[in-house]
């Protein structure tokens, strides 16, 4: 059923006209305007310590990142944007001039389809600390552009994804350790192949054969070279690590995988996290206390 479920939405994503040249190829012309800012909440369950000031009181500022596009929900038209640097605020044109009081719209991340989503199961975080890679990981979602009495649209973006801010440090003063990648394993499904309805509910994600819909890698650093890990408090700016799974309930197993750049030994240190929910629009920071075992002062010897 996964299969068959799995090649229809494939097939109606390459039949459909809109998908033949990417919307980054299109040229722009002259239409409506819509105007666009988004921002997530905090969970109601993450714990409120130094990252208040960081993330604010109830939200996280999330920012628009070049090349991201908005779809028209019911005629597939897409609006585009020109900007170079990520943003707060976005303007979007399109193609065609509207005239409704409201439009409803969809963010499929770099998805060349208004509904479809896809939960990666391969993620690549570059630098600390960085969004970037969330747009070809799964993020979504929906807003009600409103008319404006200089014609133009305003809109403020829903997400219908669930994400995640992992939050590494070490009480061991390491040096020359980086963390290479992190692995998040759920109880249940976290990505694969879903469907955004109108009203911002998610179908249940389906995969590929063979696909592990419960496993999620994040490989960390540019060539996977990771991020140092030398501090002994939670540091967003220097070791956020940044995760979109699908929404629910899970209960995770995350592994933190480490290396020391001077004799490249490596290992890895797993935190269980208990069942909770993970509700859409929602970030939940996630810290962890990676403390490797001192073996001088446990006293351990060579004979």
């Amino acid at each position: 059923l996964a299969a068959l479920i799995l090649s229809a939405f494939m097939a109606s994503c390459a039949e459909n006209p809109a998908t033949e040249n990417s919307p980054q190829e299109q040229p722009q012309k002259a239409g409506s305007v819509f105007i666009g800012t988004n921002a997530i909440k905090l969970a109601d369950n993450a714990t409120r310590t130094s990252l208040d000031y960081t993330f604010g009181e109830n939200d996280f500022k999330y920012f628009w990142e070049p090349g991201d596009f908005m779809w028209v929900y019911n005629d597939w038209s897409f609006l585009y944007t020109d900007f170079t640097q990520k943003t707060q605020k976005a303007l979007f044109t399109s193609s065609t001039e509207y005239t409704d009081e409201k439009i409803f719209l969809s963010f499929c991340g770099r998805s060349a389809a208004p509904y479809a989503v896809i939960f990666s199961g391969d993620l690549t975080q570059t630098e600390p600390d960085n969004t970037a890679h969330l747009g070809n990981g799964g993020d979504c979602g929906i807003a009600t552009a409103k008319r404006q009495p200089d014609g133009t649209y305003r809109f403020t973006l829903e997400h219908r994804s669930a994400y995640l801010c992992l939050l590494p440090r070490t009480p061991n003063g390491l040096t020359s350790t980086v963390i290479t990648k992190v692995t998040i394993i759920s109880d249940n499904s976290i990505i694969g192949y879903s469907s955004l309805q109108p009203d911002g509910s998610l179908s249940s994600p389906v995969g590929g054969t063979g696909q592990d819909l419960k496993k999620q890698v994040i490989t960390l650093g540019t060539g996977g070279q990771g991020f140092p890990l030398n501090n002994a408090q939670t540091s967003q700016a220097t070791n956020a690590v940044y995760s979109v799974v699908y929404p629910g309930t899970h209960a995770f197993t995350i592994e933190y995988t480490l290396k020391d750049t001077q004799t490249n030994v490596e290992t890895t240190i797993t935190k269980i996290i208990p069942s909770q929910k993970y509700d859409p629009n929602t970030l939940t920071p996630i810290t962890a206390n990676l403390k490797l075992r001192d073996f001088k002062d446990n006293k351990w010897y060579i004979w």
